[in-house]
């Protein structure tokens, strides 16, 4: 593995720069042609030199992706990232994060990415109104994609258009999935428009799976991938569609009364 001794030192402070810096030239283990050593994994050192390859090459307003290693491996990953000082260039921005829920019976945790629904005692679980948290983030145009993953299958996974004023359709409701503007899946539903339809080929939601939903303003497309296959629907407007004051929000909603917990992936 080779590369410009610039390419290593671009992070300042950090104790790979500090490494490279010339300083301590003497003490580094080499190779008999002059190399360096370094005595670390070589598929995630791997993943290190690629970022800052392509750190050299950016600008501000188009950072690097953040490499993602394999989900066992993150831990170790980021072992690594540590060592050398880099933590704060390979800090992964929050796609969204999870609104405040209505209702007692959702709570919600770390830093806004992890809701929980059934888990306080004292709270009426059977009563259908406000299953759902909705995200954060209003998307009017352009590529949004979420990872999710949940304890049980027993979710709605989807997004919500908001009325112009911003008031949800689904305030009146038992249920979001059943609201105009809703739009996404259950294990075996696809929902369009509040309307439920069967799935297509196979169950949608499964339980501690990474689920993928993107949702393309531009084509107004939605999609939900997981390992067993991928989802797709057309989306229609609720609103006027001469109205530009819109958005769509991600939206989880909880069936039955299963205790549940999704989290929202980087």
């Amino acid at each position: 593995m080779a590369c410009n001794r610039s390419t290593l030192c671009q992070v300042e402070g950090s104790f790979l720069a500090s490494m490279f810096s010339g300083r301590w030239e003497n003490q580094q283990k080499k190779d008999k042609d002059g190399n360096v050593f370094l005595n670390f994994d070589p598929g995630y050192f791997k993943l290190i030199l690629k970022f800052l390859r392509s750190k050299e090459l950016s600008i501000p307003e188009y950072p690097p992706p953040v490499p993602v290693p394999a989900k066992d491996d993150f831990p170790h990953f980021y072992n690594l990232v540590n060592y050398l000082g880099l933590r704060e260039e390979f800090k992964v921005k929050k796609v969204d994060t999870f609104c405040d829920p209505c209702v007692s019976n959702i709570s919600i945790s770390d830093e806004d990415t992890v809701i929980k629904f059934g888990y306080n005692e004292n709270s009426l679980i059977n009563n259908d109104t406000g299953r759902y948290v909705l995200g954060y983030k209003c998307c009017e145009s352009g590529r949004t994609q979420w990872r999710l993953e949940a304890k049980q299958g027993s979710i709605f996974i989807g997004v919500f258009e908001y009325d112009s004023d911003g008031v949800s359709n689904a305030d009146t409701h038992t249920g979001i999935w059943l609201a105009k503007g809703a739009n996404g899946w259950t294990s075996d539903l696809k929902f369009q428009n509040g309307n439920p339809e069967l799935n297509e080929s196979f169950d949608s939601i499964c339980a501690d799976v990474i689920h993928i939903l993107t949702l393309d303003l531009d084509a107004m497309t939605l999609s939900l991938a997981n390992g067993r296959g991928v989802l797709n629907m057309k989306l229609q407007r609720v609103k006027d569609p001469e109205d530009d004051c819109y958005c769509w929000s991600l939206c989880i909603g909880f069936l039955g009364d299963i205790q549940n917990e999704v989290r929202l992936a980087d």
